[in-house]
């Protein structure tokens, strides 16, 4: 299944702010839990209530869909077809040393890790979407910094996030709460099927 996204993505706006302090209100689940409760979870636990908050999410967009398999790489089948794979990560830290002047100097970088790979391998489309949530300290779940990144923009296996003043500016700023990408894919199955439909009723005719 082919999404235009490369269209859809010029159309986007991005916010210009920091990764660690954008946005307003209007993504941001009430209630839920901020990261220093989730360091108390296991690994699954800390994935389930991102996904809760994105099950919401997509009601209030309008959208039909349902959980998928428990052995399935993806987290929802949206309208029947659309793959959803949901990324949740906290930021890590990597200690890196420059040399300049004669001198050694060490810094702290951190950032967050979106993982594409399976075992180091890609292997197979098994996803159409990917929404990237990342955790923030201290902070309730804000799911206007998610990611929505359609498959065929992923050209490697990981997605690094850094955690900067600066707002992020890398090849997947467009897709920064592009949500609409989505909204639009389920518009396009839409369409298609109603064209399927007609197409069967005027065979029939």
């Amino acid at each position: 299944m082919f999404f235009a996204w490369h269209f859809l993505a010029t159309a986007l706006e991005t916010e210009s702010t920091s990764s660690t302090g954008q946005g307003g209100r209007d993504g941001v689940v009430e209630g839920t839990a901020t990261t220093r409760d989730l360091i108390d979870m296991n690994r699954v636990e800390i994935h389930e209530v991102p996904k809760a908050a994105v099950a919401a999410h997509l009601e209030r967009l309008g959208l039909d869909f349902e959980p998928s398999m428990q052995q399935s790489r993806y987290d929802f089948l949206v309208e029947g077809r659309i793959r959803l794979a949901l990324r949740v990560a906290f930021p890590s830290a990597s200690k890196r040393r420059v040399h300049v002047g004669g001198r050694d100097y060490n810094y702290v970088y951190h950032a967050w890790n979106f993982n594409f790979h399976h075992r180091g391998k890609v292997g197979d489309r098994y996803a159409d979407f990917f929404a990237c949530v990342p955790l923030l300290a201290d902070r309730e779940l804000d799911l206007s910094q998610t990611f929505v990144i359609p498959w065929d923009a992923i050209s490697g296996k990981t997605f690094y996030l850094p955690d900067s003043r600066r707002p992020y500016a890398g090849k997947f700023a467009p897709f920064r709460n592009a949500w609409e990408l989505l909204t639009s894919a389920a518009d396009m199955v839409e369409h298609t099927a109603i064209a399927d439909d007609d197409n069967e009723d005027a065979q029939v005719v």
